[in-house]
């Protein structure tokens, strides 16, 4: 059934011919699409449909959706808006107000306004979004309306027209896309709104919400020694709300879901993925230049192998893990904090030890004052924990509501679209393929292989349970005698979790191991017979280094990133972490190499950091973002965070509240040892540059072409800045917006180059593969850029075709294309300061067809 032709189906009409022919697959048929409607019916469209529903019966408090809302606070925040608006007129909120001005004294006006705002507000919270970005999403929300009730009051008989034609259309999504493309061809005019407009509206309706409805703070929060950007955050109040009222599902609920059917395959850059018509459509490439998207669409033909990996992707069916599903939702129900989730409620803060009376001769004493200081330490620890994990949280149920939606379905798929740069992601949020660890341990796929059909199964389900345990450094022959050395124990946590909490807890990635734990024990019991359904997974060592290797033939890089064959698995990140721990022990021992004014000694910074412990966790973020342009304020940053999660793991760390400092002092040490490890692709980044800010200089766009045939476009436009600043019950907020110009960010054009070219590259090795894998009758596949999966009795010839698809890539030239390609478009002047490609080194690019760690 799986090879039935949808597009004939949809084109015969459910209950038509192909009712006949294929009536069960067309009874699935008519599911999804009843799920993609439902899946859009949410939010406004719903909305509105029971609102007038309720208001012709008086019965609008009593739906079922209203006193969702209405529990929100929706109703409070509609007065308050309507009040603002009536009362205020002048100043800065005035000139927010008057742009709604002529439509405040319609019907539902400031209802529909409230709910566009709050659905906004609680959507940037799970996403922890800028308060400048929300403000622009809740005006531009606002302004939607606004453009159809302008349709309506300039050509009124039109307007009621056509939503008679509409009445039985249930998605106001559809309905507006009707309008705005009828207000073109008549010629009702509406205005587009600049930026300005939108950010004063929006930062006022922002302020208003978190002033009347106690849901929300604007915050700021430090990033870094000179940004302090605002973001929008929950109040506890808002949290209990999600978590308690009838309304979890609607807030619960993300935009795009899984299907049950194979996605539309995509045969141009429109028209793919989701079935139904009347939902919004989204091209293939995520892109708002629509002169580009028709230019890709314009040469599909060139772009066929791109296709075929896309579609191959999506149409990989893939089920809910029952036995993952039951103990996330145990641990859930039971408000644990293991397996790397976050506590399932916020951390109590502690209370204060100051009496309420005679506190000035309480804290005279000095031992109360330290005992003082130390609480509001742990206070403010504690309070800035809750709010990094009130996100994470949401999540979980936003996982688990998916999970239990689509459990007792057979077959689920994830339509995928493209970035700019041409990766692959799956377009449904939170649960898919690509999420966290715990819900791509929710998945395995929907088709069972017998374990008996490969002569290595057994050894690479073996080697993957190691993997995720975090034996990933070991030999492939000791992971496999891993597994097997500690299968009694695998197949006891299978049976009972809660038996070995502590095993399974301690793995790298818990819930992926558990997942592997499942089917090992399995595997144990049946044998040959064992139907596998769980992906097994093989990455690539630190892949953006290892592609700057490739395309500079560079030995050294190459042997620290597996690309030349060895006995032992290299390790890059803890290669650094070694060199890092030598400069300390000199820095300890002698004159400190670092000489800078210091607000604490040289020596004993190193000694405690030597006491922490220096090893690959602590390198391995900084190492990995060296060839996506990665900088030194980054690796600051990732250092400090580190000091942090061992602050919420309640381990020790000798700095105290003051981590900047030794933050800074620790990771110009490992930027320097990175640098000494990785220096052909420092060359090779800094030539990218070069030849990114010639072209930026005549304001040209970097093009170039991967090996799948896909062009990239990169072009990052100057921002103009406005600011905005209200005043509502005596807060002032002030936030800056950002509206794009014609000419080129010379800085981003840059930065941006080095990243975005390796992306483009991993993603077009990995479309690649996964054409070479189908040819070879590989139809299930687990792609995140850079780890590669599908069953373990496949997985050899996975590793075998993506061997063969770097070299057959790798022997071009690709920095020479890139050049060519470049200096197409550039003056002549331009092209005599071209600088020449770095020199090659002695790397053989088809040694990694021996190399056994090269993806492992």
């Amino acid at each position: 059934m799986k090879d039935v032709n949808l597009e004939r189906l949809l084109e015969v009409g459910i209950g038509g011919e192909g009712d006949s022919i294929h009536s069960k697959y067309n009874r699935k048929l008519e599911r999804q699409l009843a799920l993609e409607e439902e899946m859009h019916s949410g939010g406004i469209d719903r909305y509105n449909r029971d609102l007038n529903k309720a208001i012709e019966k008086n019965q609008q408090a009593g739906t079922k959706y209203g006193v969702k809302l209405l529990q929100g606070g929706i109703e409070k925040f509609s007065q308050f808006i309507e009040n603002q608006c009536n009362t205020i007129t002048v100043g800065q909120r005035a000139t927010a107000i008057s742009i709604m001005e002529p439509y405040k004294e319609e019907k539902d006006f400031f209802d529909i306004v409230s709910y566009i705002t709050l659905r906004t507000i609680l959507d940037g919270i799970t996403m922890r979004n800028l308060a400048n970005q929300i403000a622009t999403k809740i005006a531009s929300g606002v302004e939607d309306e606004l453009r159809l009730r302008e349709f309506e009051r300039q050509a009124k008989p039109l307007f009621n027209k056509i939503m008679q034609q509409l009445e039985k259309k249930n998605s106001y999504r559809h309905k507006r896309r009707v309008l705005v493309h009828c207000m073109s061809k008549f010629d009702i005019q509406w205005t587009p709104w600049n930026t300005s407009k939108k950010a004063k509206l929006g930062v006022w309706l922002l302020i208003c919400c978190e002033t009347c409805t106690g849901l929300i703070n604007t915050v700021n929060r430090k990033l870094g020694k000179n940004q302090t950007p605002k973001y929008v955050e929950a109040t506890k109040a808002t949290l209990d709300w999600i978590e308690k009222v009838n309304s979890k599902e609607e807030i619960l609920s993300p935009l795009y879901w899984p299907t049950i059917i194979q996605p539309r395959k995509w045969k141009g850059v429109y028209n793919g993925g989701y079935w139904n018509t009347v939902i919004k459509q989204l091209p293939l490439i995520k892109t708002r230049n629509t002169n580009l998207l028709e230019e890709y669409n314009n040469r599909t033909d060139e772009m066929a192998s791109m296709y075929q990996a896309v579609n191959h992707i999506q149409d990989t069916p893939w089920r809910i893990n029952k036995n993952l599903y039951n103990l996330l939702k145990e641990i859930k129900e039971k408000g644990l904090s293991i397996g790397k989730l976050p506590p399932m409620e916020p951390l109590e803060e502690p209370i204060s030890p100051v009496p309420d009376k005679d506190a000035t001769e309480w804290l005279a004493n000095p031992v109360n004052k330290e005992r003082f200081i130390h609480f509001k330490r742990e206070k403010e620890r504690i309070k800035t924990y809750n709010v990094r994990t009130q996100s994470k949280r949401i999540a979980v149920s936003k996982v688990l509501y998916l999970a239990s939606k689509f459990l007792e379905e057979p077959d689920i798929y994830f339509p995928h679209q493209l970035d700019f740069r041409g990766r692959a992601y799956p377009i449904s949020m939170f649960l898919n393929p690509q999420g966290v660890e715990y819900a791509r341990a929710l998945l395995e796929f929907s088709d069972g292989k017998r374990m008996g059909d490969s002569p290595n199964s057994g050894k690479w389900l073996a080697i993957h349970t190691a993997n995720v345990y975090g034996m990933d450094k070991l030999s492939i022959t000791e992971r496999e005698q891993w597994t097997k050395d500690n299968s009694d124990i695998i197949c006891e946590v299978a049976k009972d979790p809660w038996s070995s909490v502590s095993f399974w807890e301690a793995a790298d990635k818990p819930m992926l191991f558990m997942a592997a734990a499942f089917e090992w024990a399995s595997y144990m019991e049946k044998g040959d017979n064992h139907i596998t359904h769980l992906p097994v997974s093989v990455d690539g060592t630190c892949n953006g280094l290892q592609i700057f290797s490739l395309l500079l033939r560079d030995e050294v890089g190459g042997y620290a990133t597996n690309l030349i064959p060895s006995d032992e698995p290299q390790d890059i990140y803890n290669i650094v972490a070694e060199k890092t721990k030598e400069v300390l022990e000199k820095e300890t021992s002698n004159e400190p190499l670092h000489k800078k004014k210091f607000p604490m000694p040289l020596k004993d910074v190193a000694k405690k950091w030597l006491e922490i412990g220096i090893n690959r966790k602590i390198t391995k973020r900084p190492v990995m973002v060296v060839p996506y342009s990665g900088t030194l304020y980054a690796c600051r940053q990732y250092v400090e965070d580190y000091l942090t999660e061992l602050e919420d793991d309640n381990k020790h760390q000798p700095f105290g509240s003051d981590k900047f400092h030794p933050s800074q002092y620790l990771a110009k040490i490992i930027w320097e040892q990175i640098n000494t490890t990785v220096i052909k692709a420092r060359e090779a980044m800094d030539w990218l540059q070069h030849m990114s800010r010639l072209a930026a200089s005549e304001n040209i766009p970097v093009v170039w072409r991967t090996p799948i045939g896909f062009e990239v476009q990169q072009k990052y436009q100057k921002p103009k800045n406005t600011r905005v600043e209200t005043n509502i019950g005596g807060k002032i907020t002030k936030l800056s917006f950002a509206e794009e110009t014609h000419v080129l960010n010379r800085r981003r054009q840059a930065t941006g180059v080095a990243p975005n070219y390796i992306h483009s590259m991993d993603s077009a090795s990995m479309m690649l593969t996964v054409n070479k894998c189908y040819s070879k009758g590989i139809k299930d596949f687990c792609m995140i850029h850079d780890s590669y999966g599908t069953h373990a009795t496949n997985v050899e010839d996975l590793s075998i075709s993506l061997r063969e698809v770097f070299v057959e890539i790798f022997e071009e030239n690709w920095l020479e294309k890139f050049r060519d390609d470049i200096c197409q478009l550039l003056s002549e002047k331009n092209k005599k300061k071209v600088k020449p490609i770095p020199e090659f080194g002695k790397l053989q690019i088809n040694e990694i067809l021996k190399s056994k760690y090269f993806f492992a």
